[in-house]
């Protein structure tokens, strides 16, 4: 995959688990100003942090570095919602379904979209349970992000996606 600006330095088009990280450059003369780099991510334990690491990578391949730590608490709260409440299992491979992670930029915002196999819509608990474990991942993006949404993908799959400015 290449897009505006970015390339991978390994030269593959396909997203690379933990064991074959993507190594992500800048081309020279571009400005990285509208781009855009995805994963697809087994719907596992371990996902999350492959996902952050490479949300890292193209953050500073985009050097918006500043941006980091907001980010990294999004995509941390978009990818674990897709592997506990929407992705869904093929029960014939016996294998775990798919998140996709998407990071696209244009000028001075970040968005960032977490796809799964789960049509039904993302809960916002307000205000959220105090005695609750679990349930304030949508509040934490809520507050980071400048906007966040989400739409149905055909019939059976969603994208949640949130803003991040500059």
């Amino acid at each position: 995959m290449q897009t505006s600006g970015l390339s991978h330095a390994s030269g593959s088009d396909l997203p690379r688990g933990p064991d074959r990280p993507y190594l992500i450059t800048l081309e020279a003369g571009s400005s990285g100003a509208c781009a855009g780099q995805q994963i697809i991510l087994a719907s596992q334990a371990g996902s999350a942090r492959e996902a952050r690491e490479f949300t890292m990578a193209v953050l500073r391949a985009w050097r918006l570095g500043t941006m980091a730590d907001a980010a990294m608490i999004v995509v941390s709260e978009l990818v674990t919602n897709a592997i506990v409440h929407g992705s869904c299992h093929d029960a014939d491979a016996d294998e775990p379904g798919q998140v996709l992670l998407a990071l696209h930029r244009a000028g001075d915002r970040v968005t960032i979209i977490a796809t799964d196999g789960n049509a039904n819509p993302p809960v916002l608990a307000v205000p959220p349970d105090p005695s609750a474990e679990s349930g304030r991942g949508l509040g934490v993006v809520d507050a980071l992000a400048e906007q966040w949404g989400w739409t149905r993908l055909g019939v059976a799959a969603k994208a949640v996606w949130a803003t991040l400015c500059l």
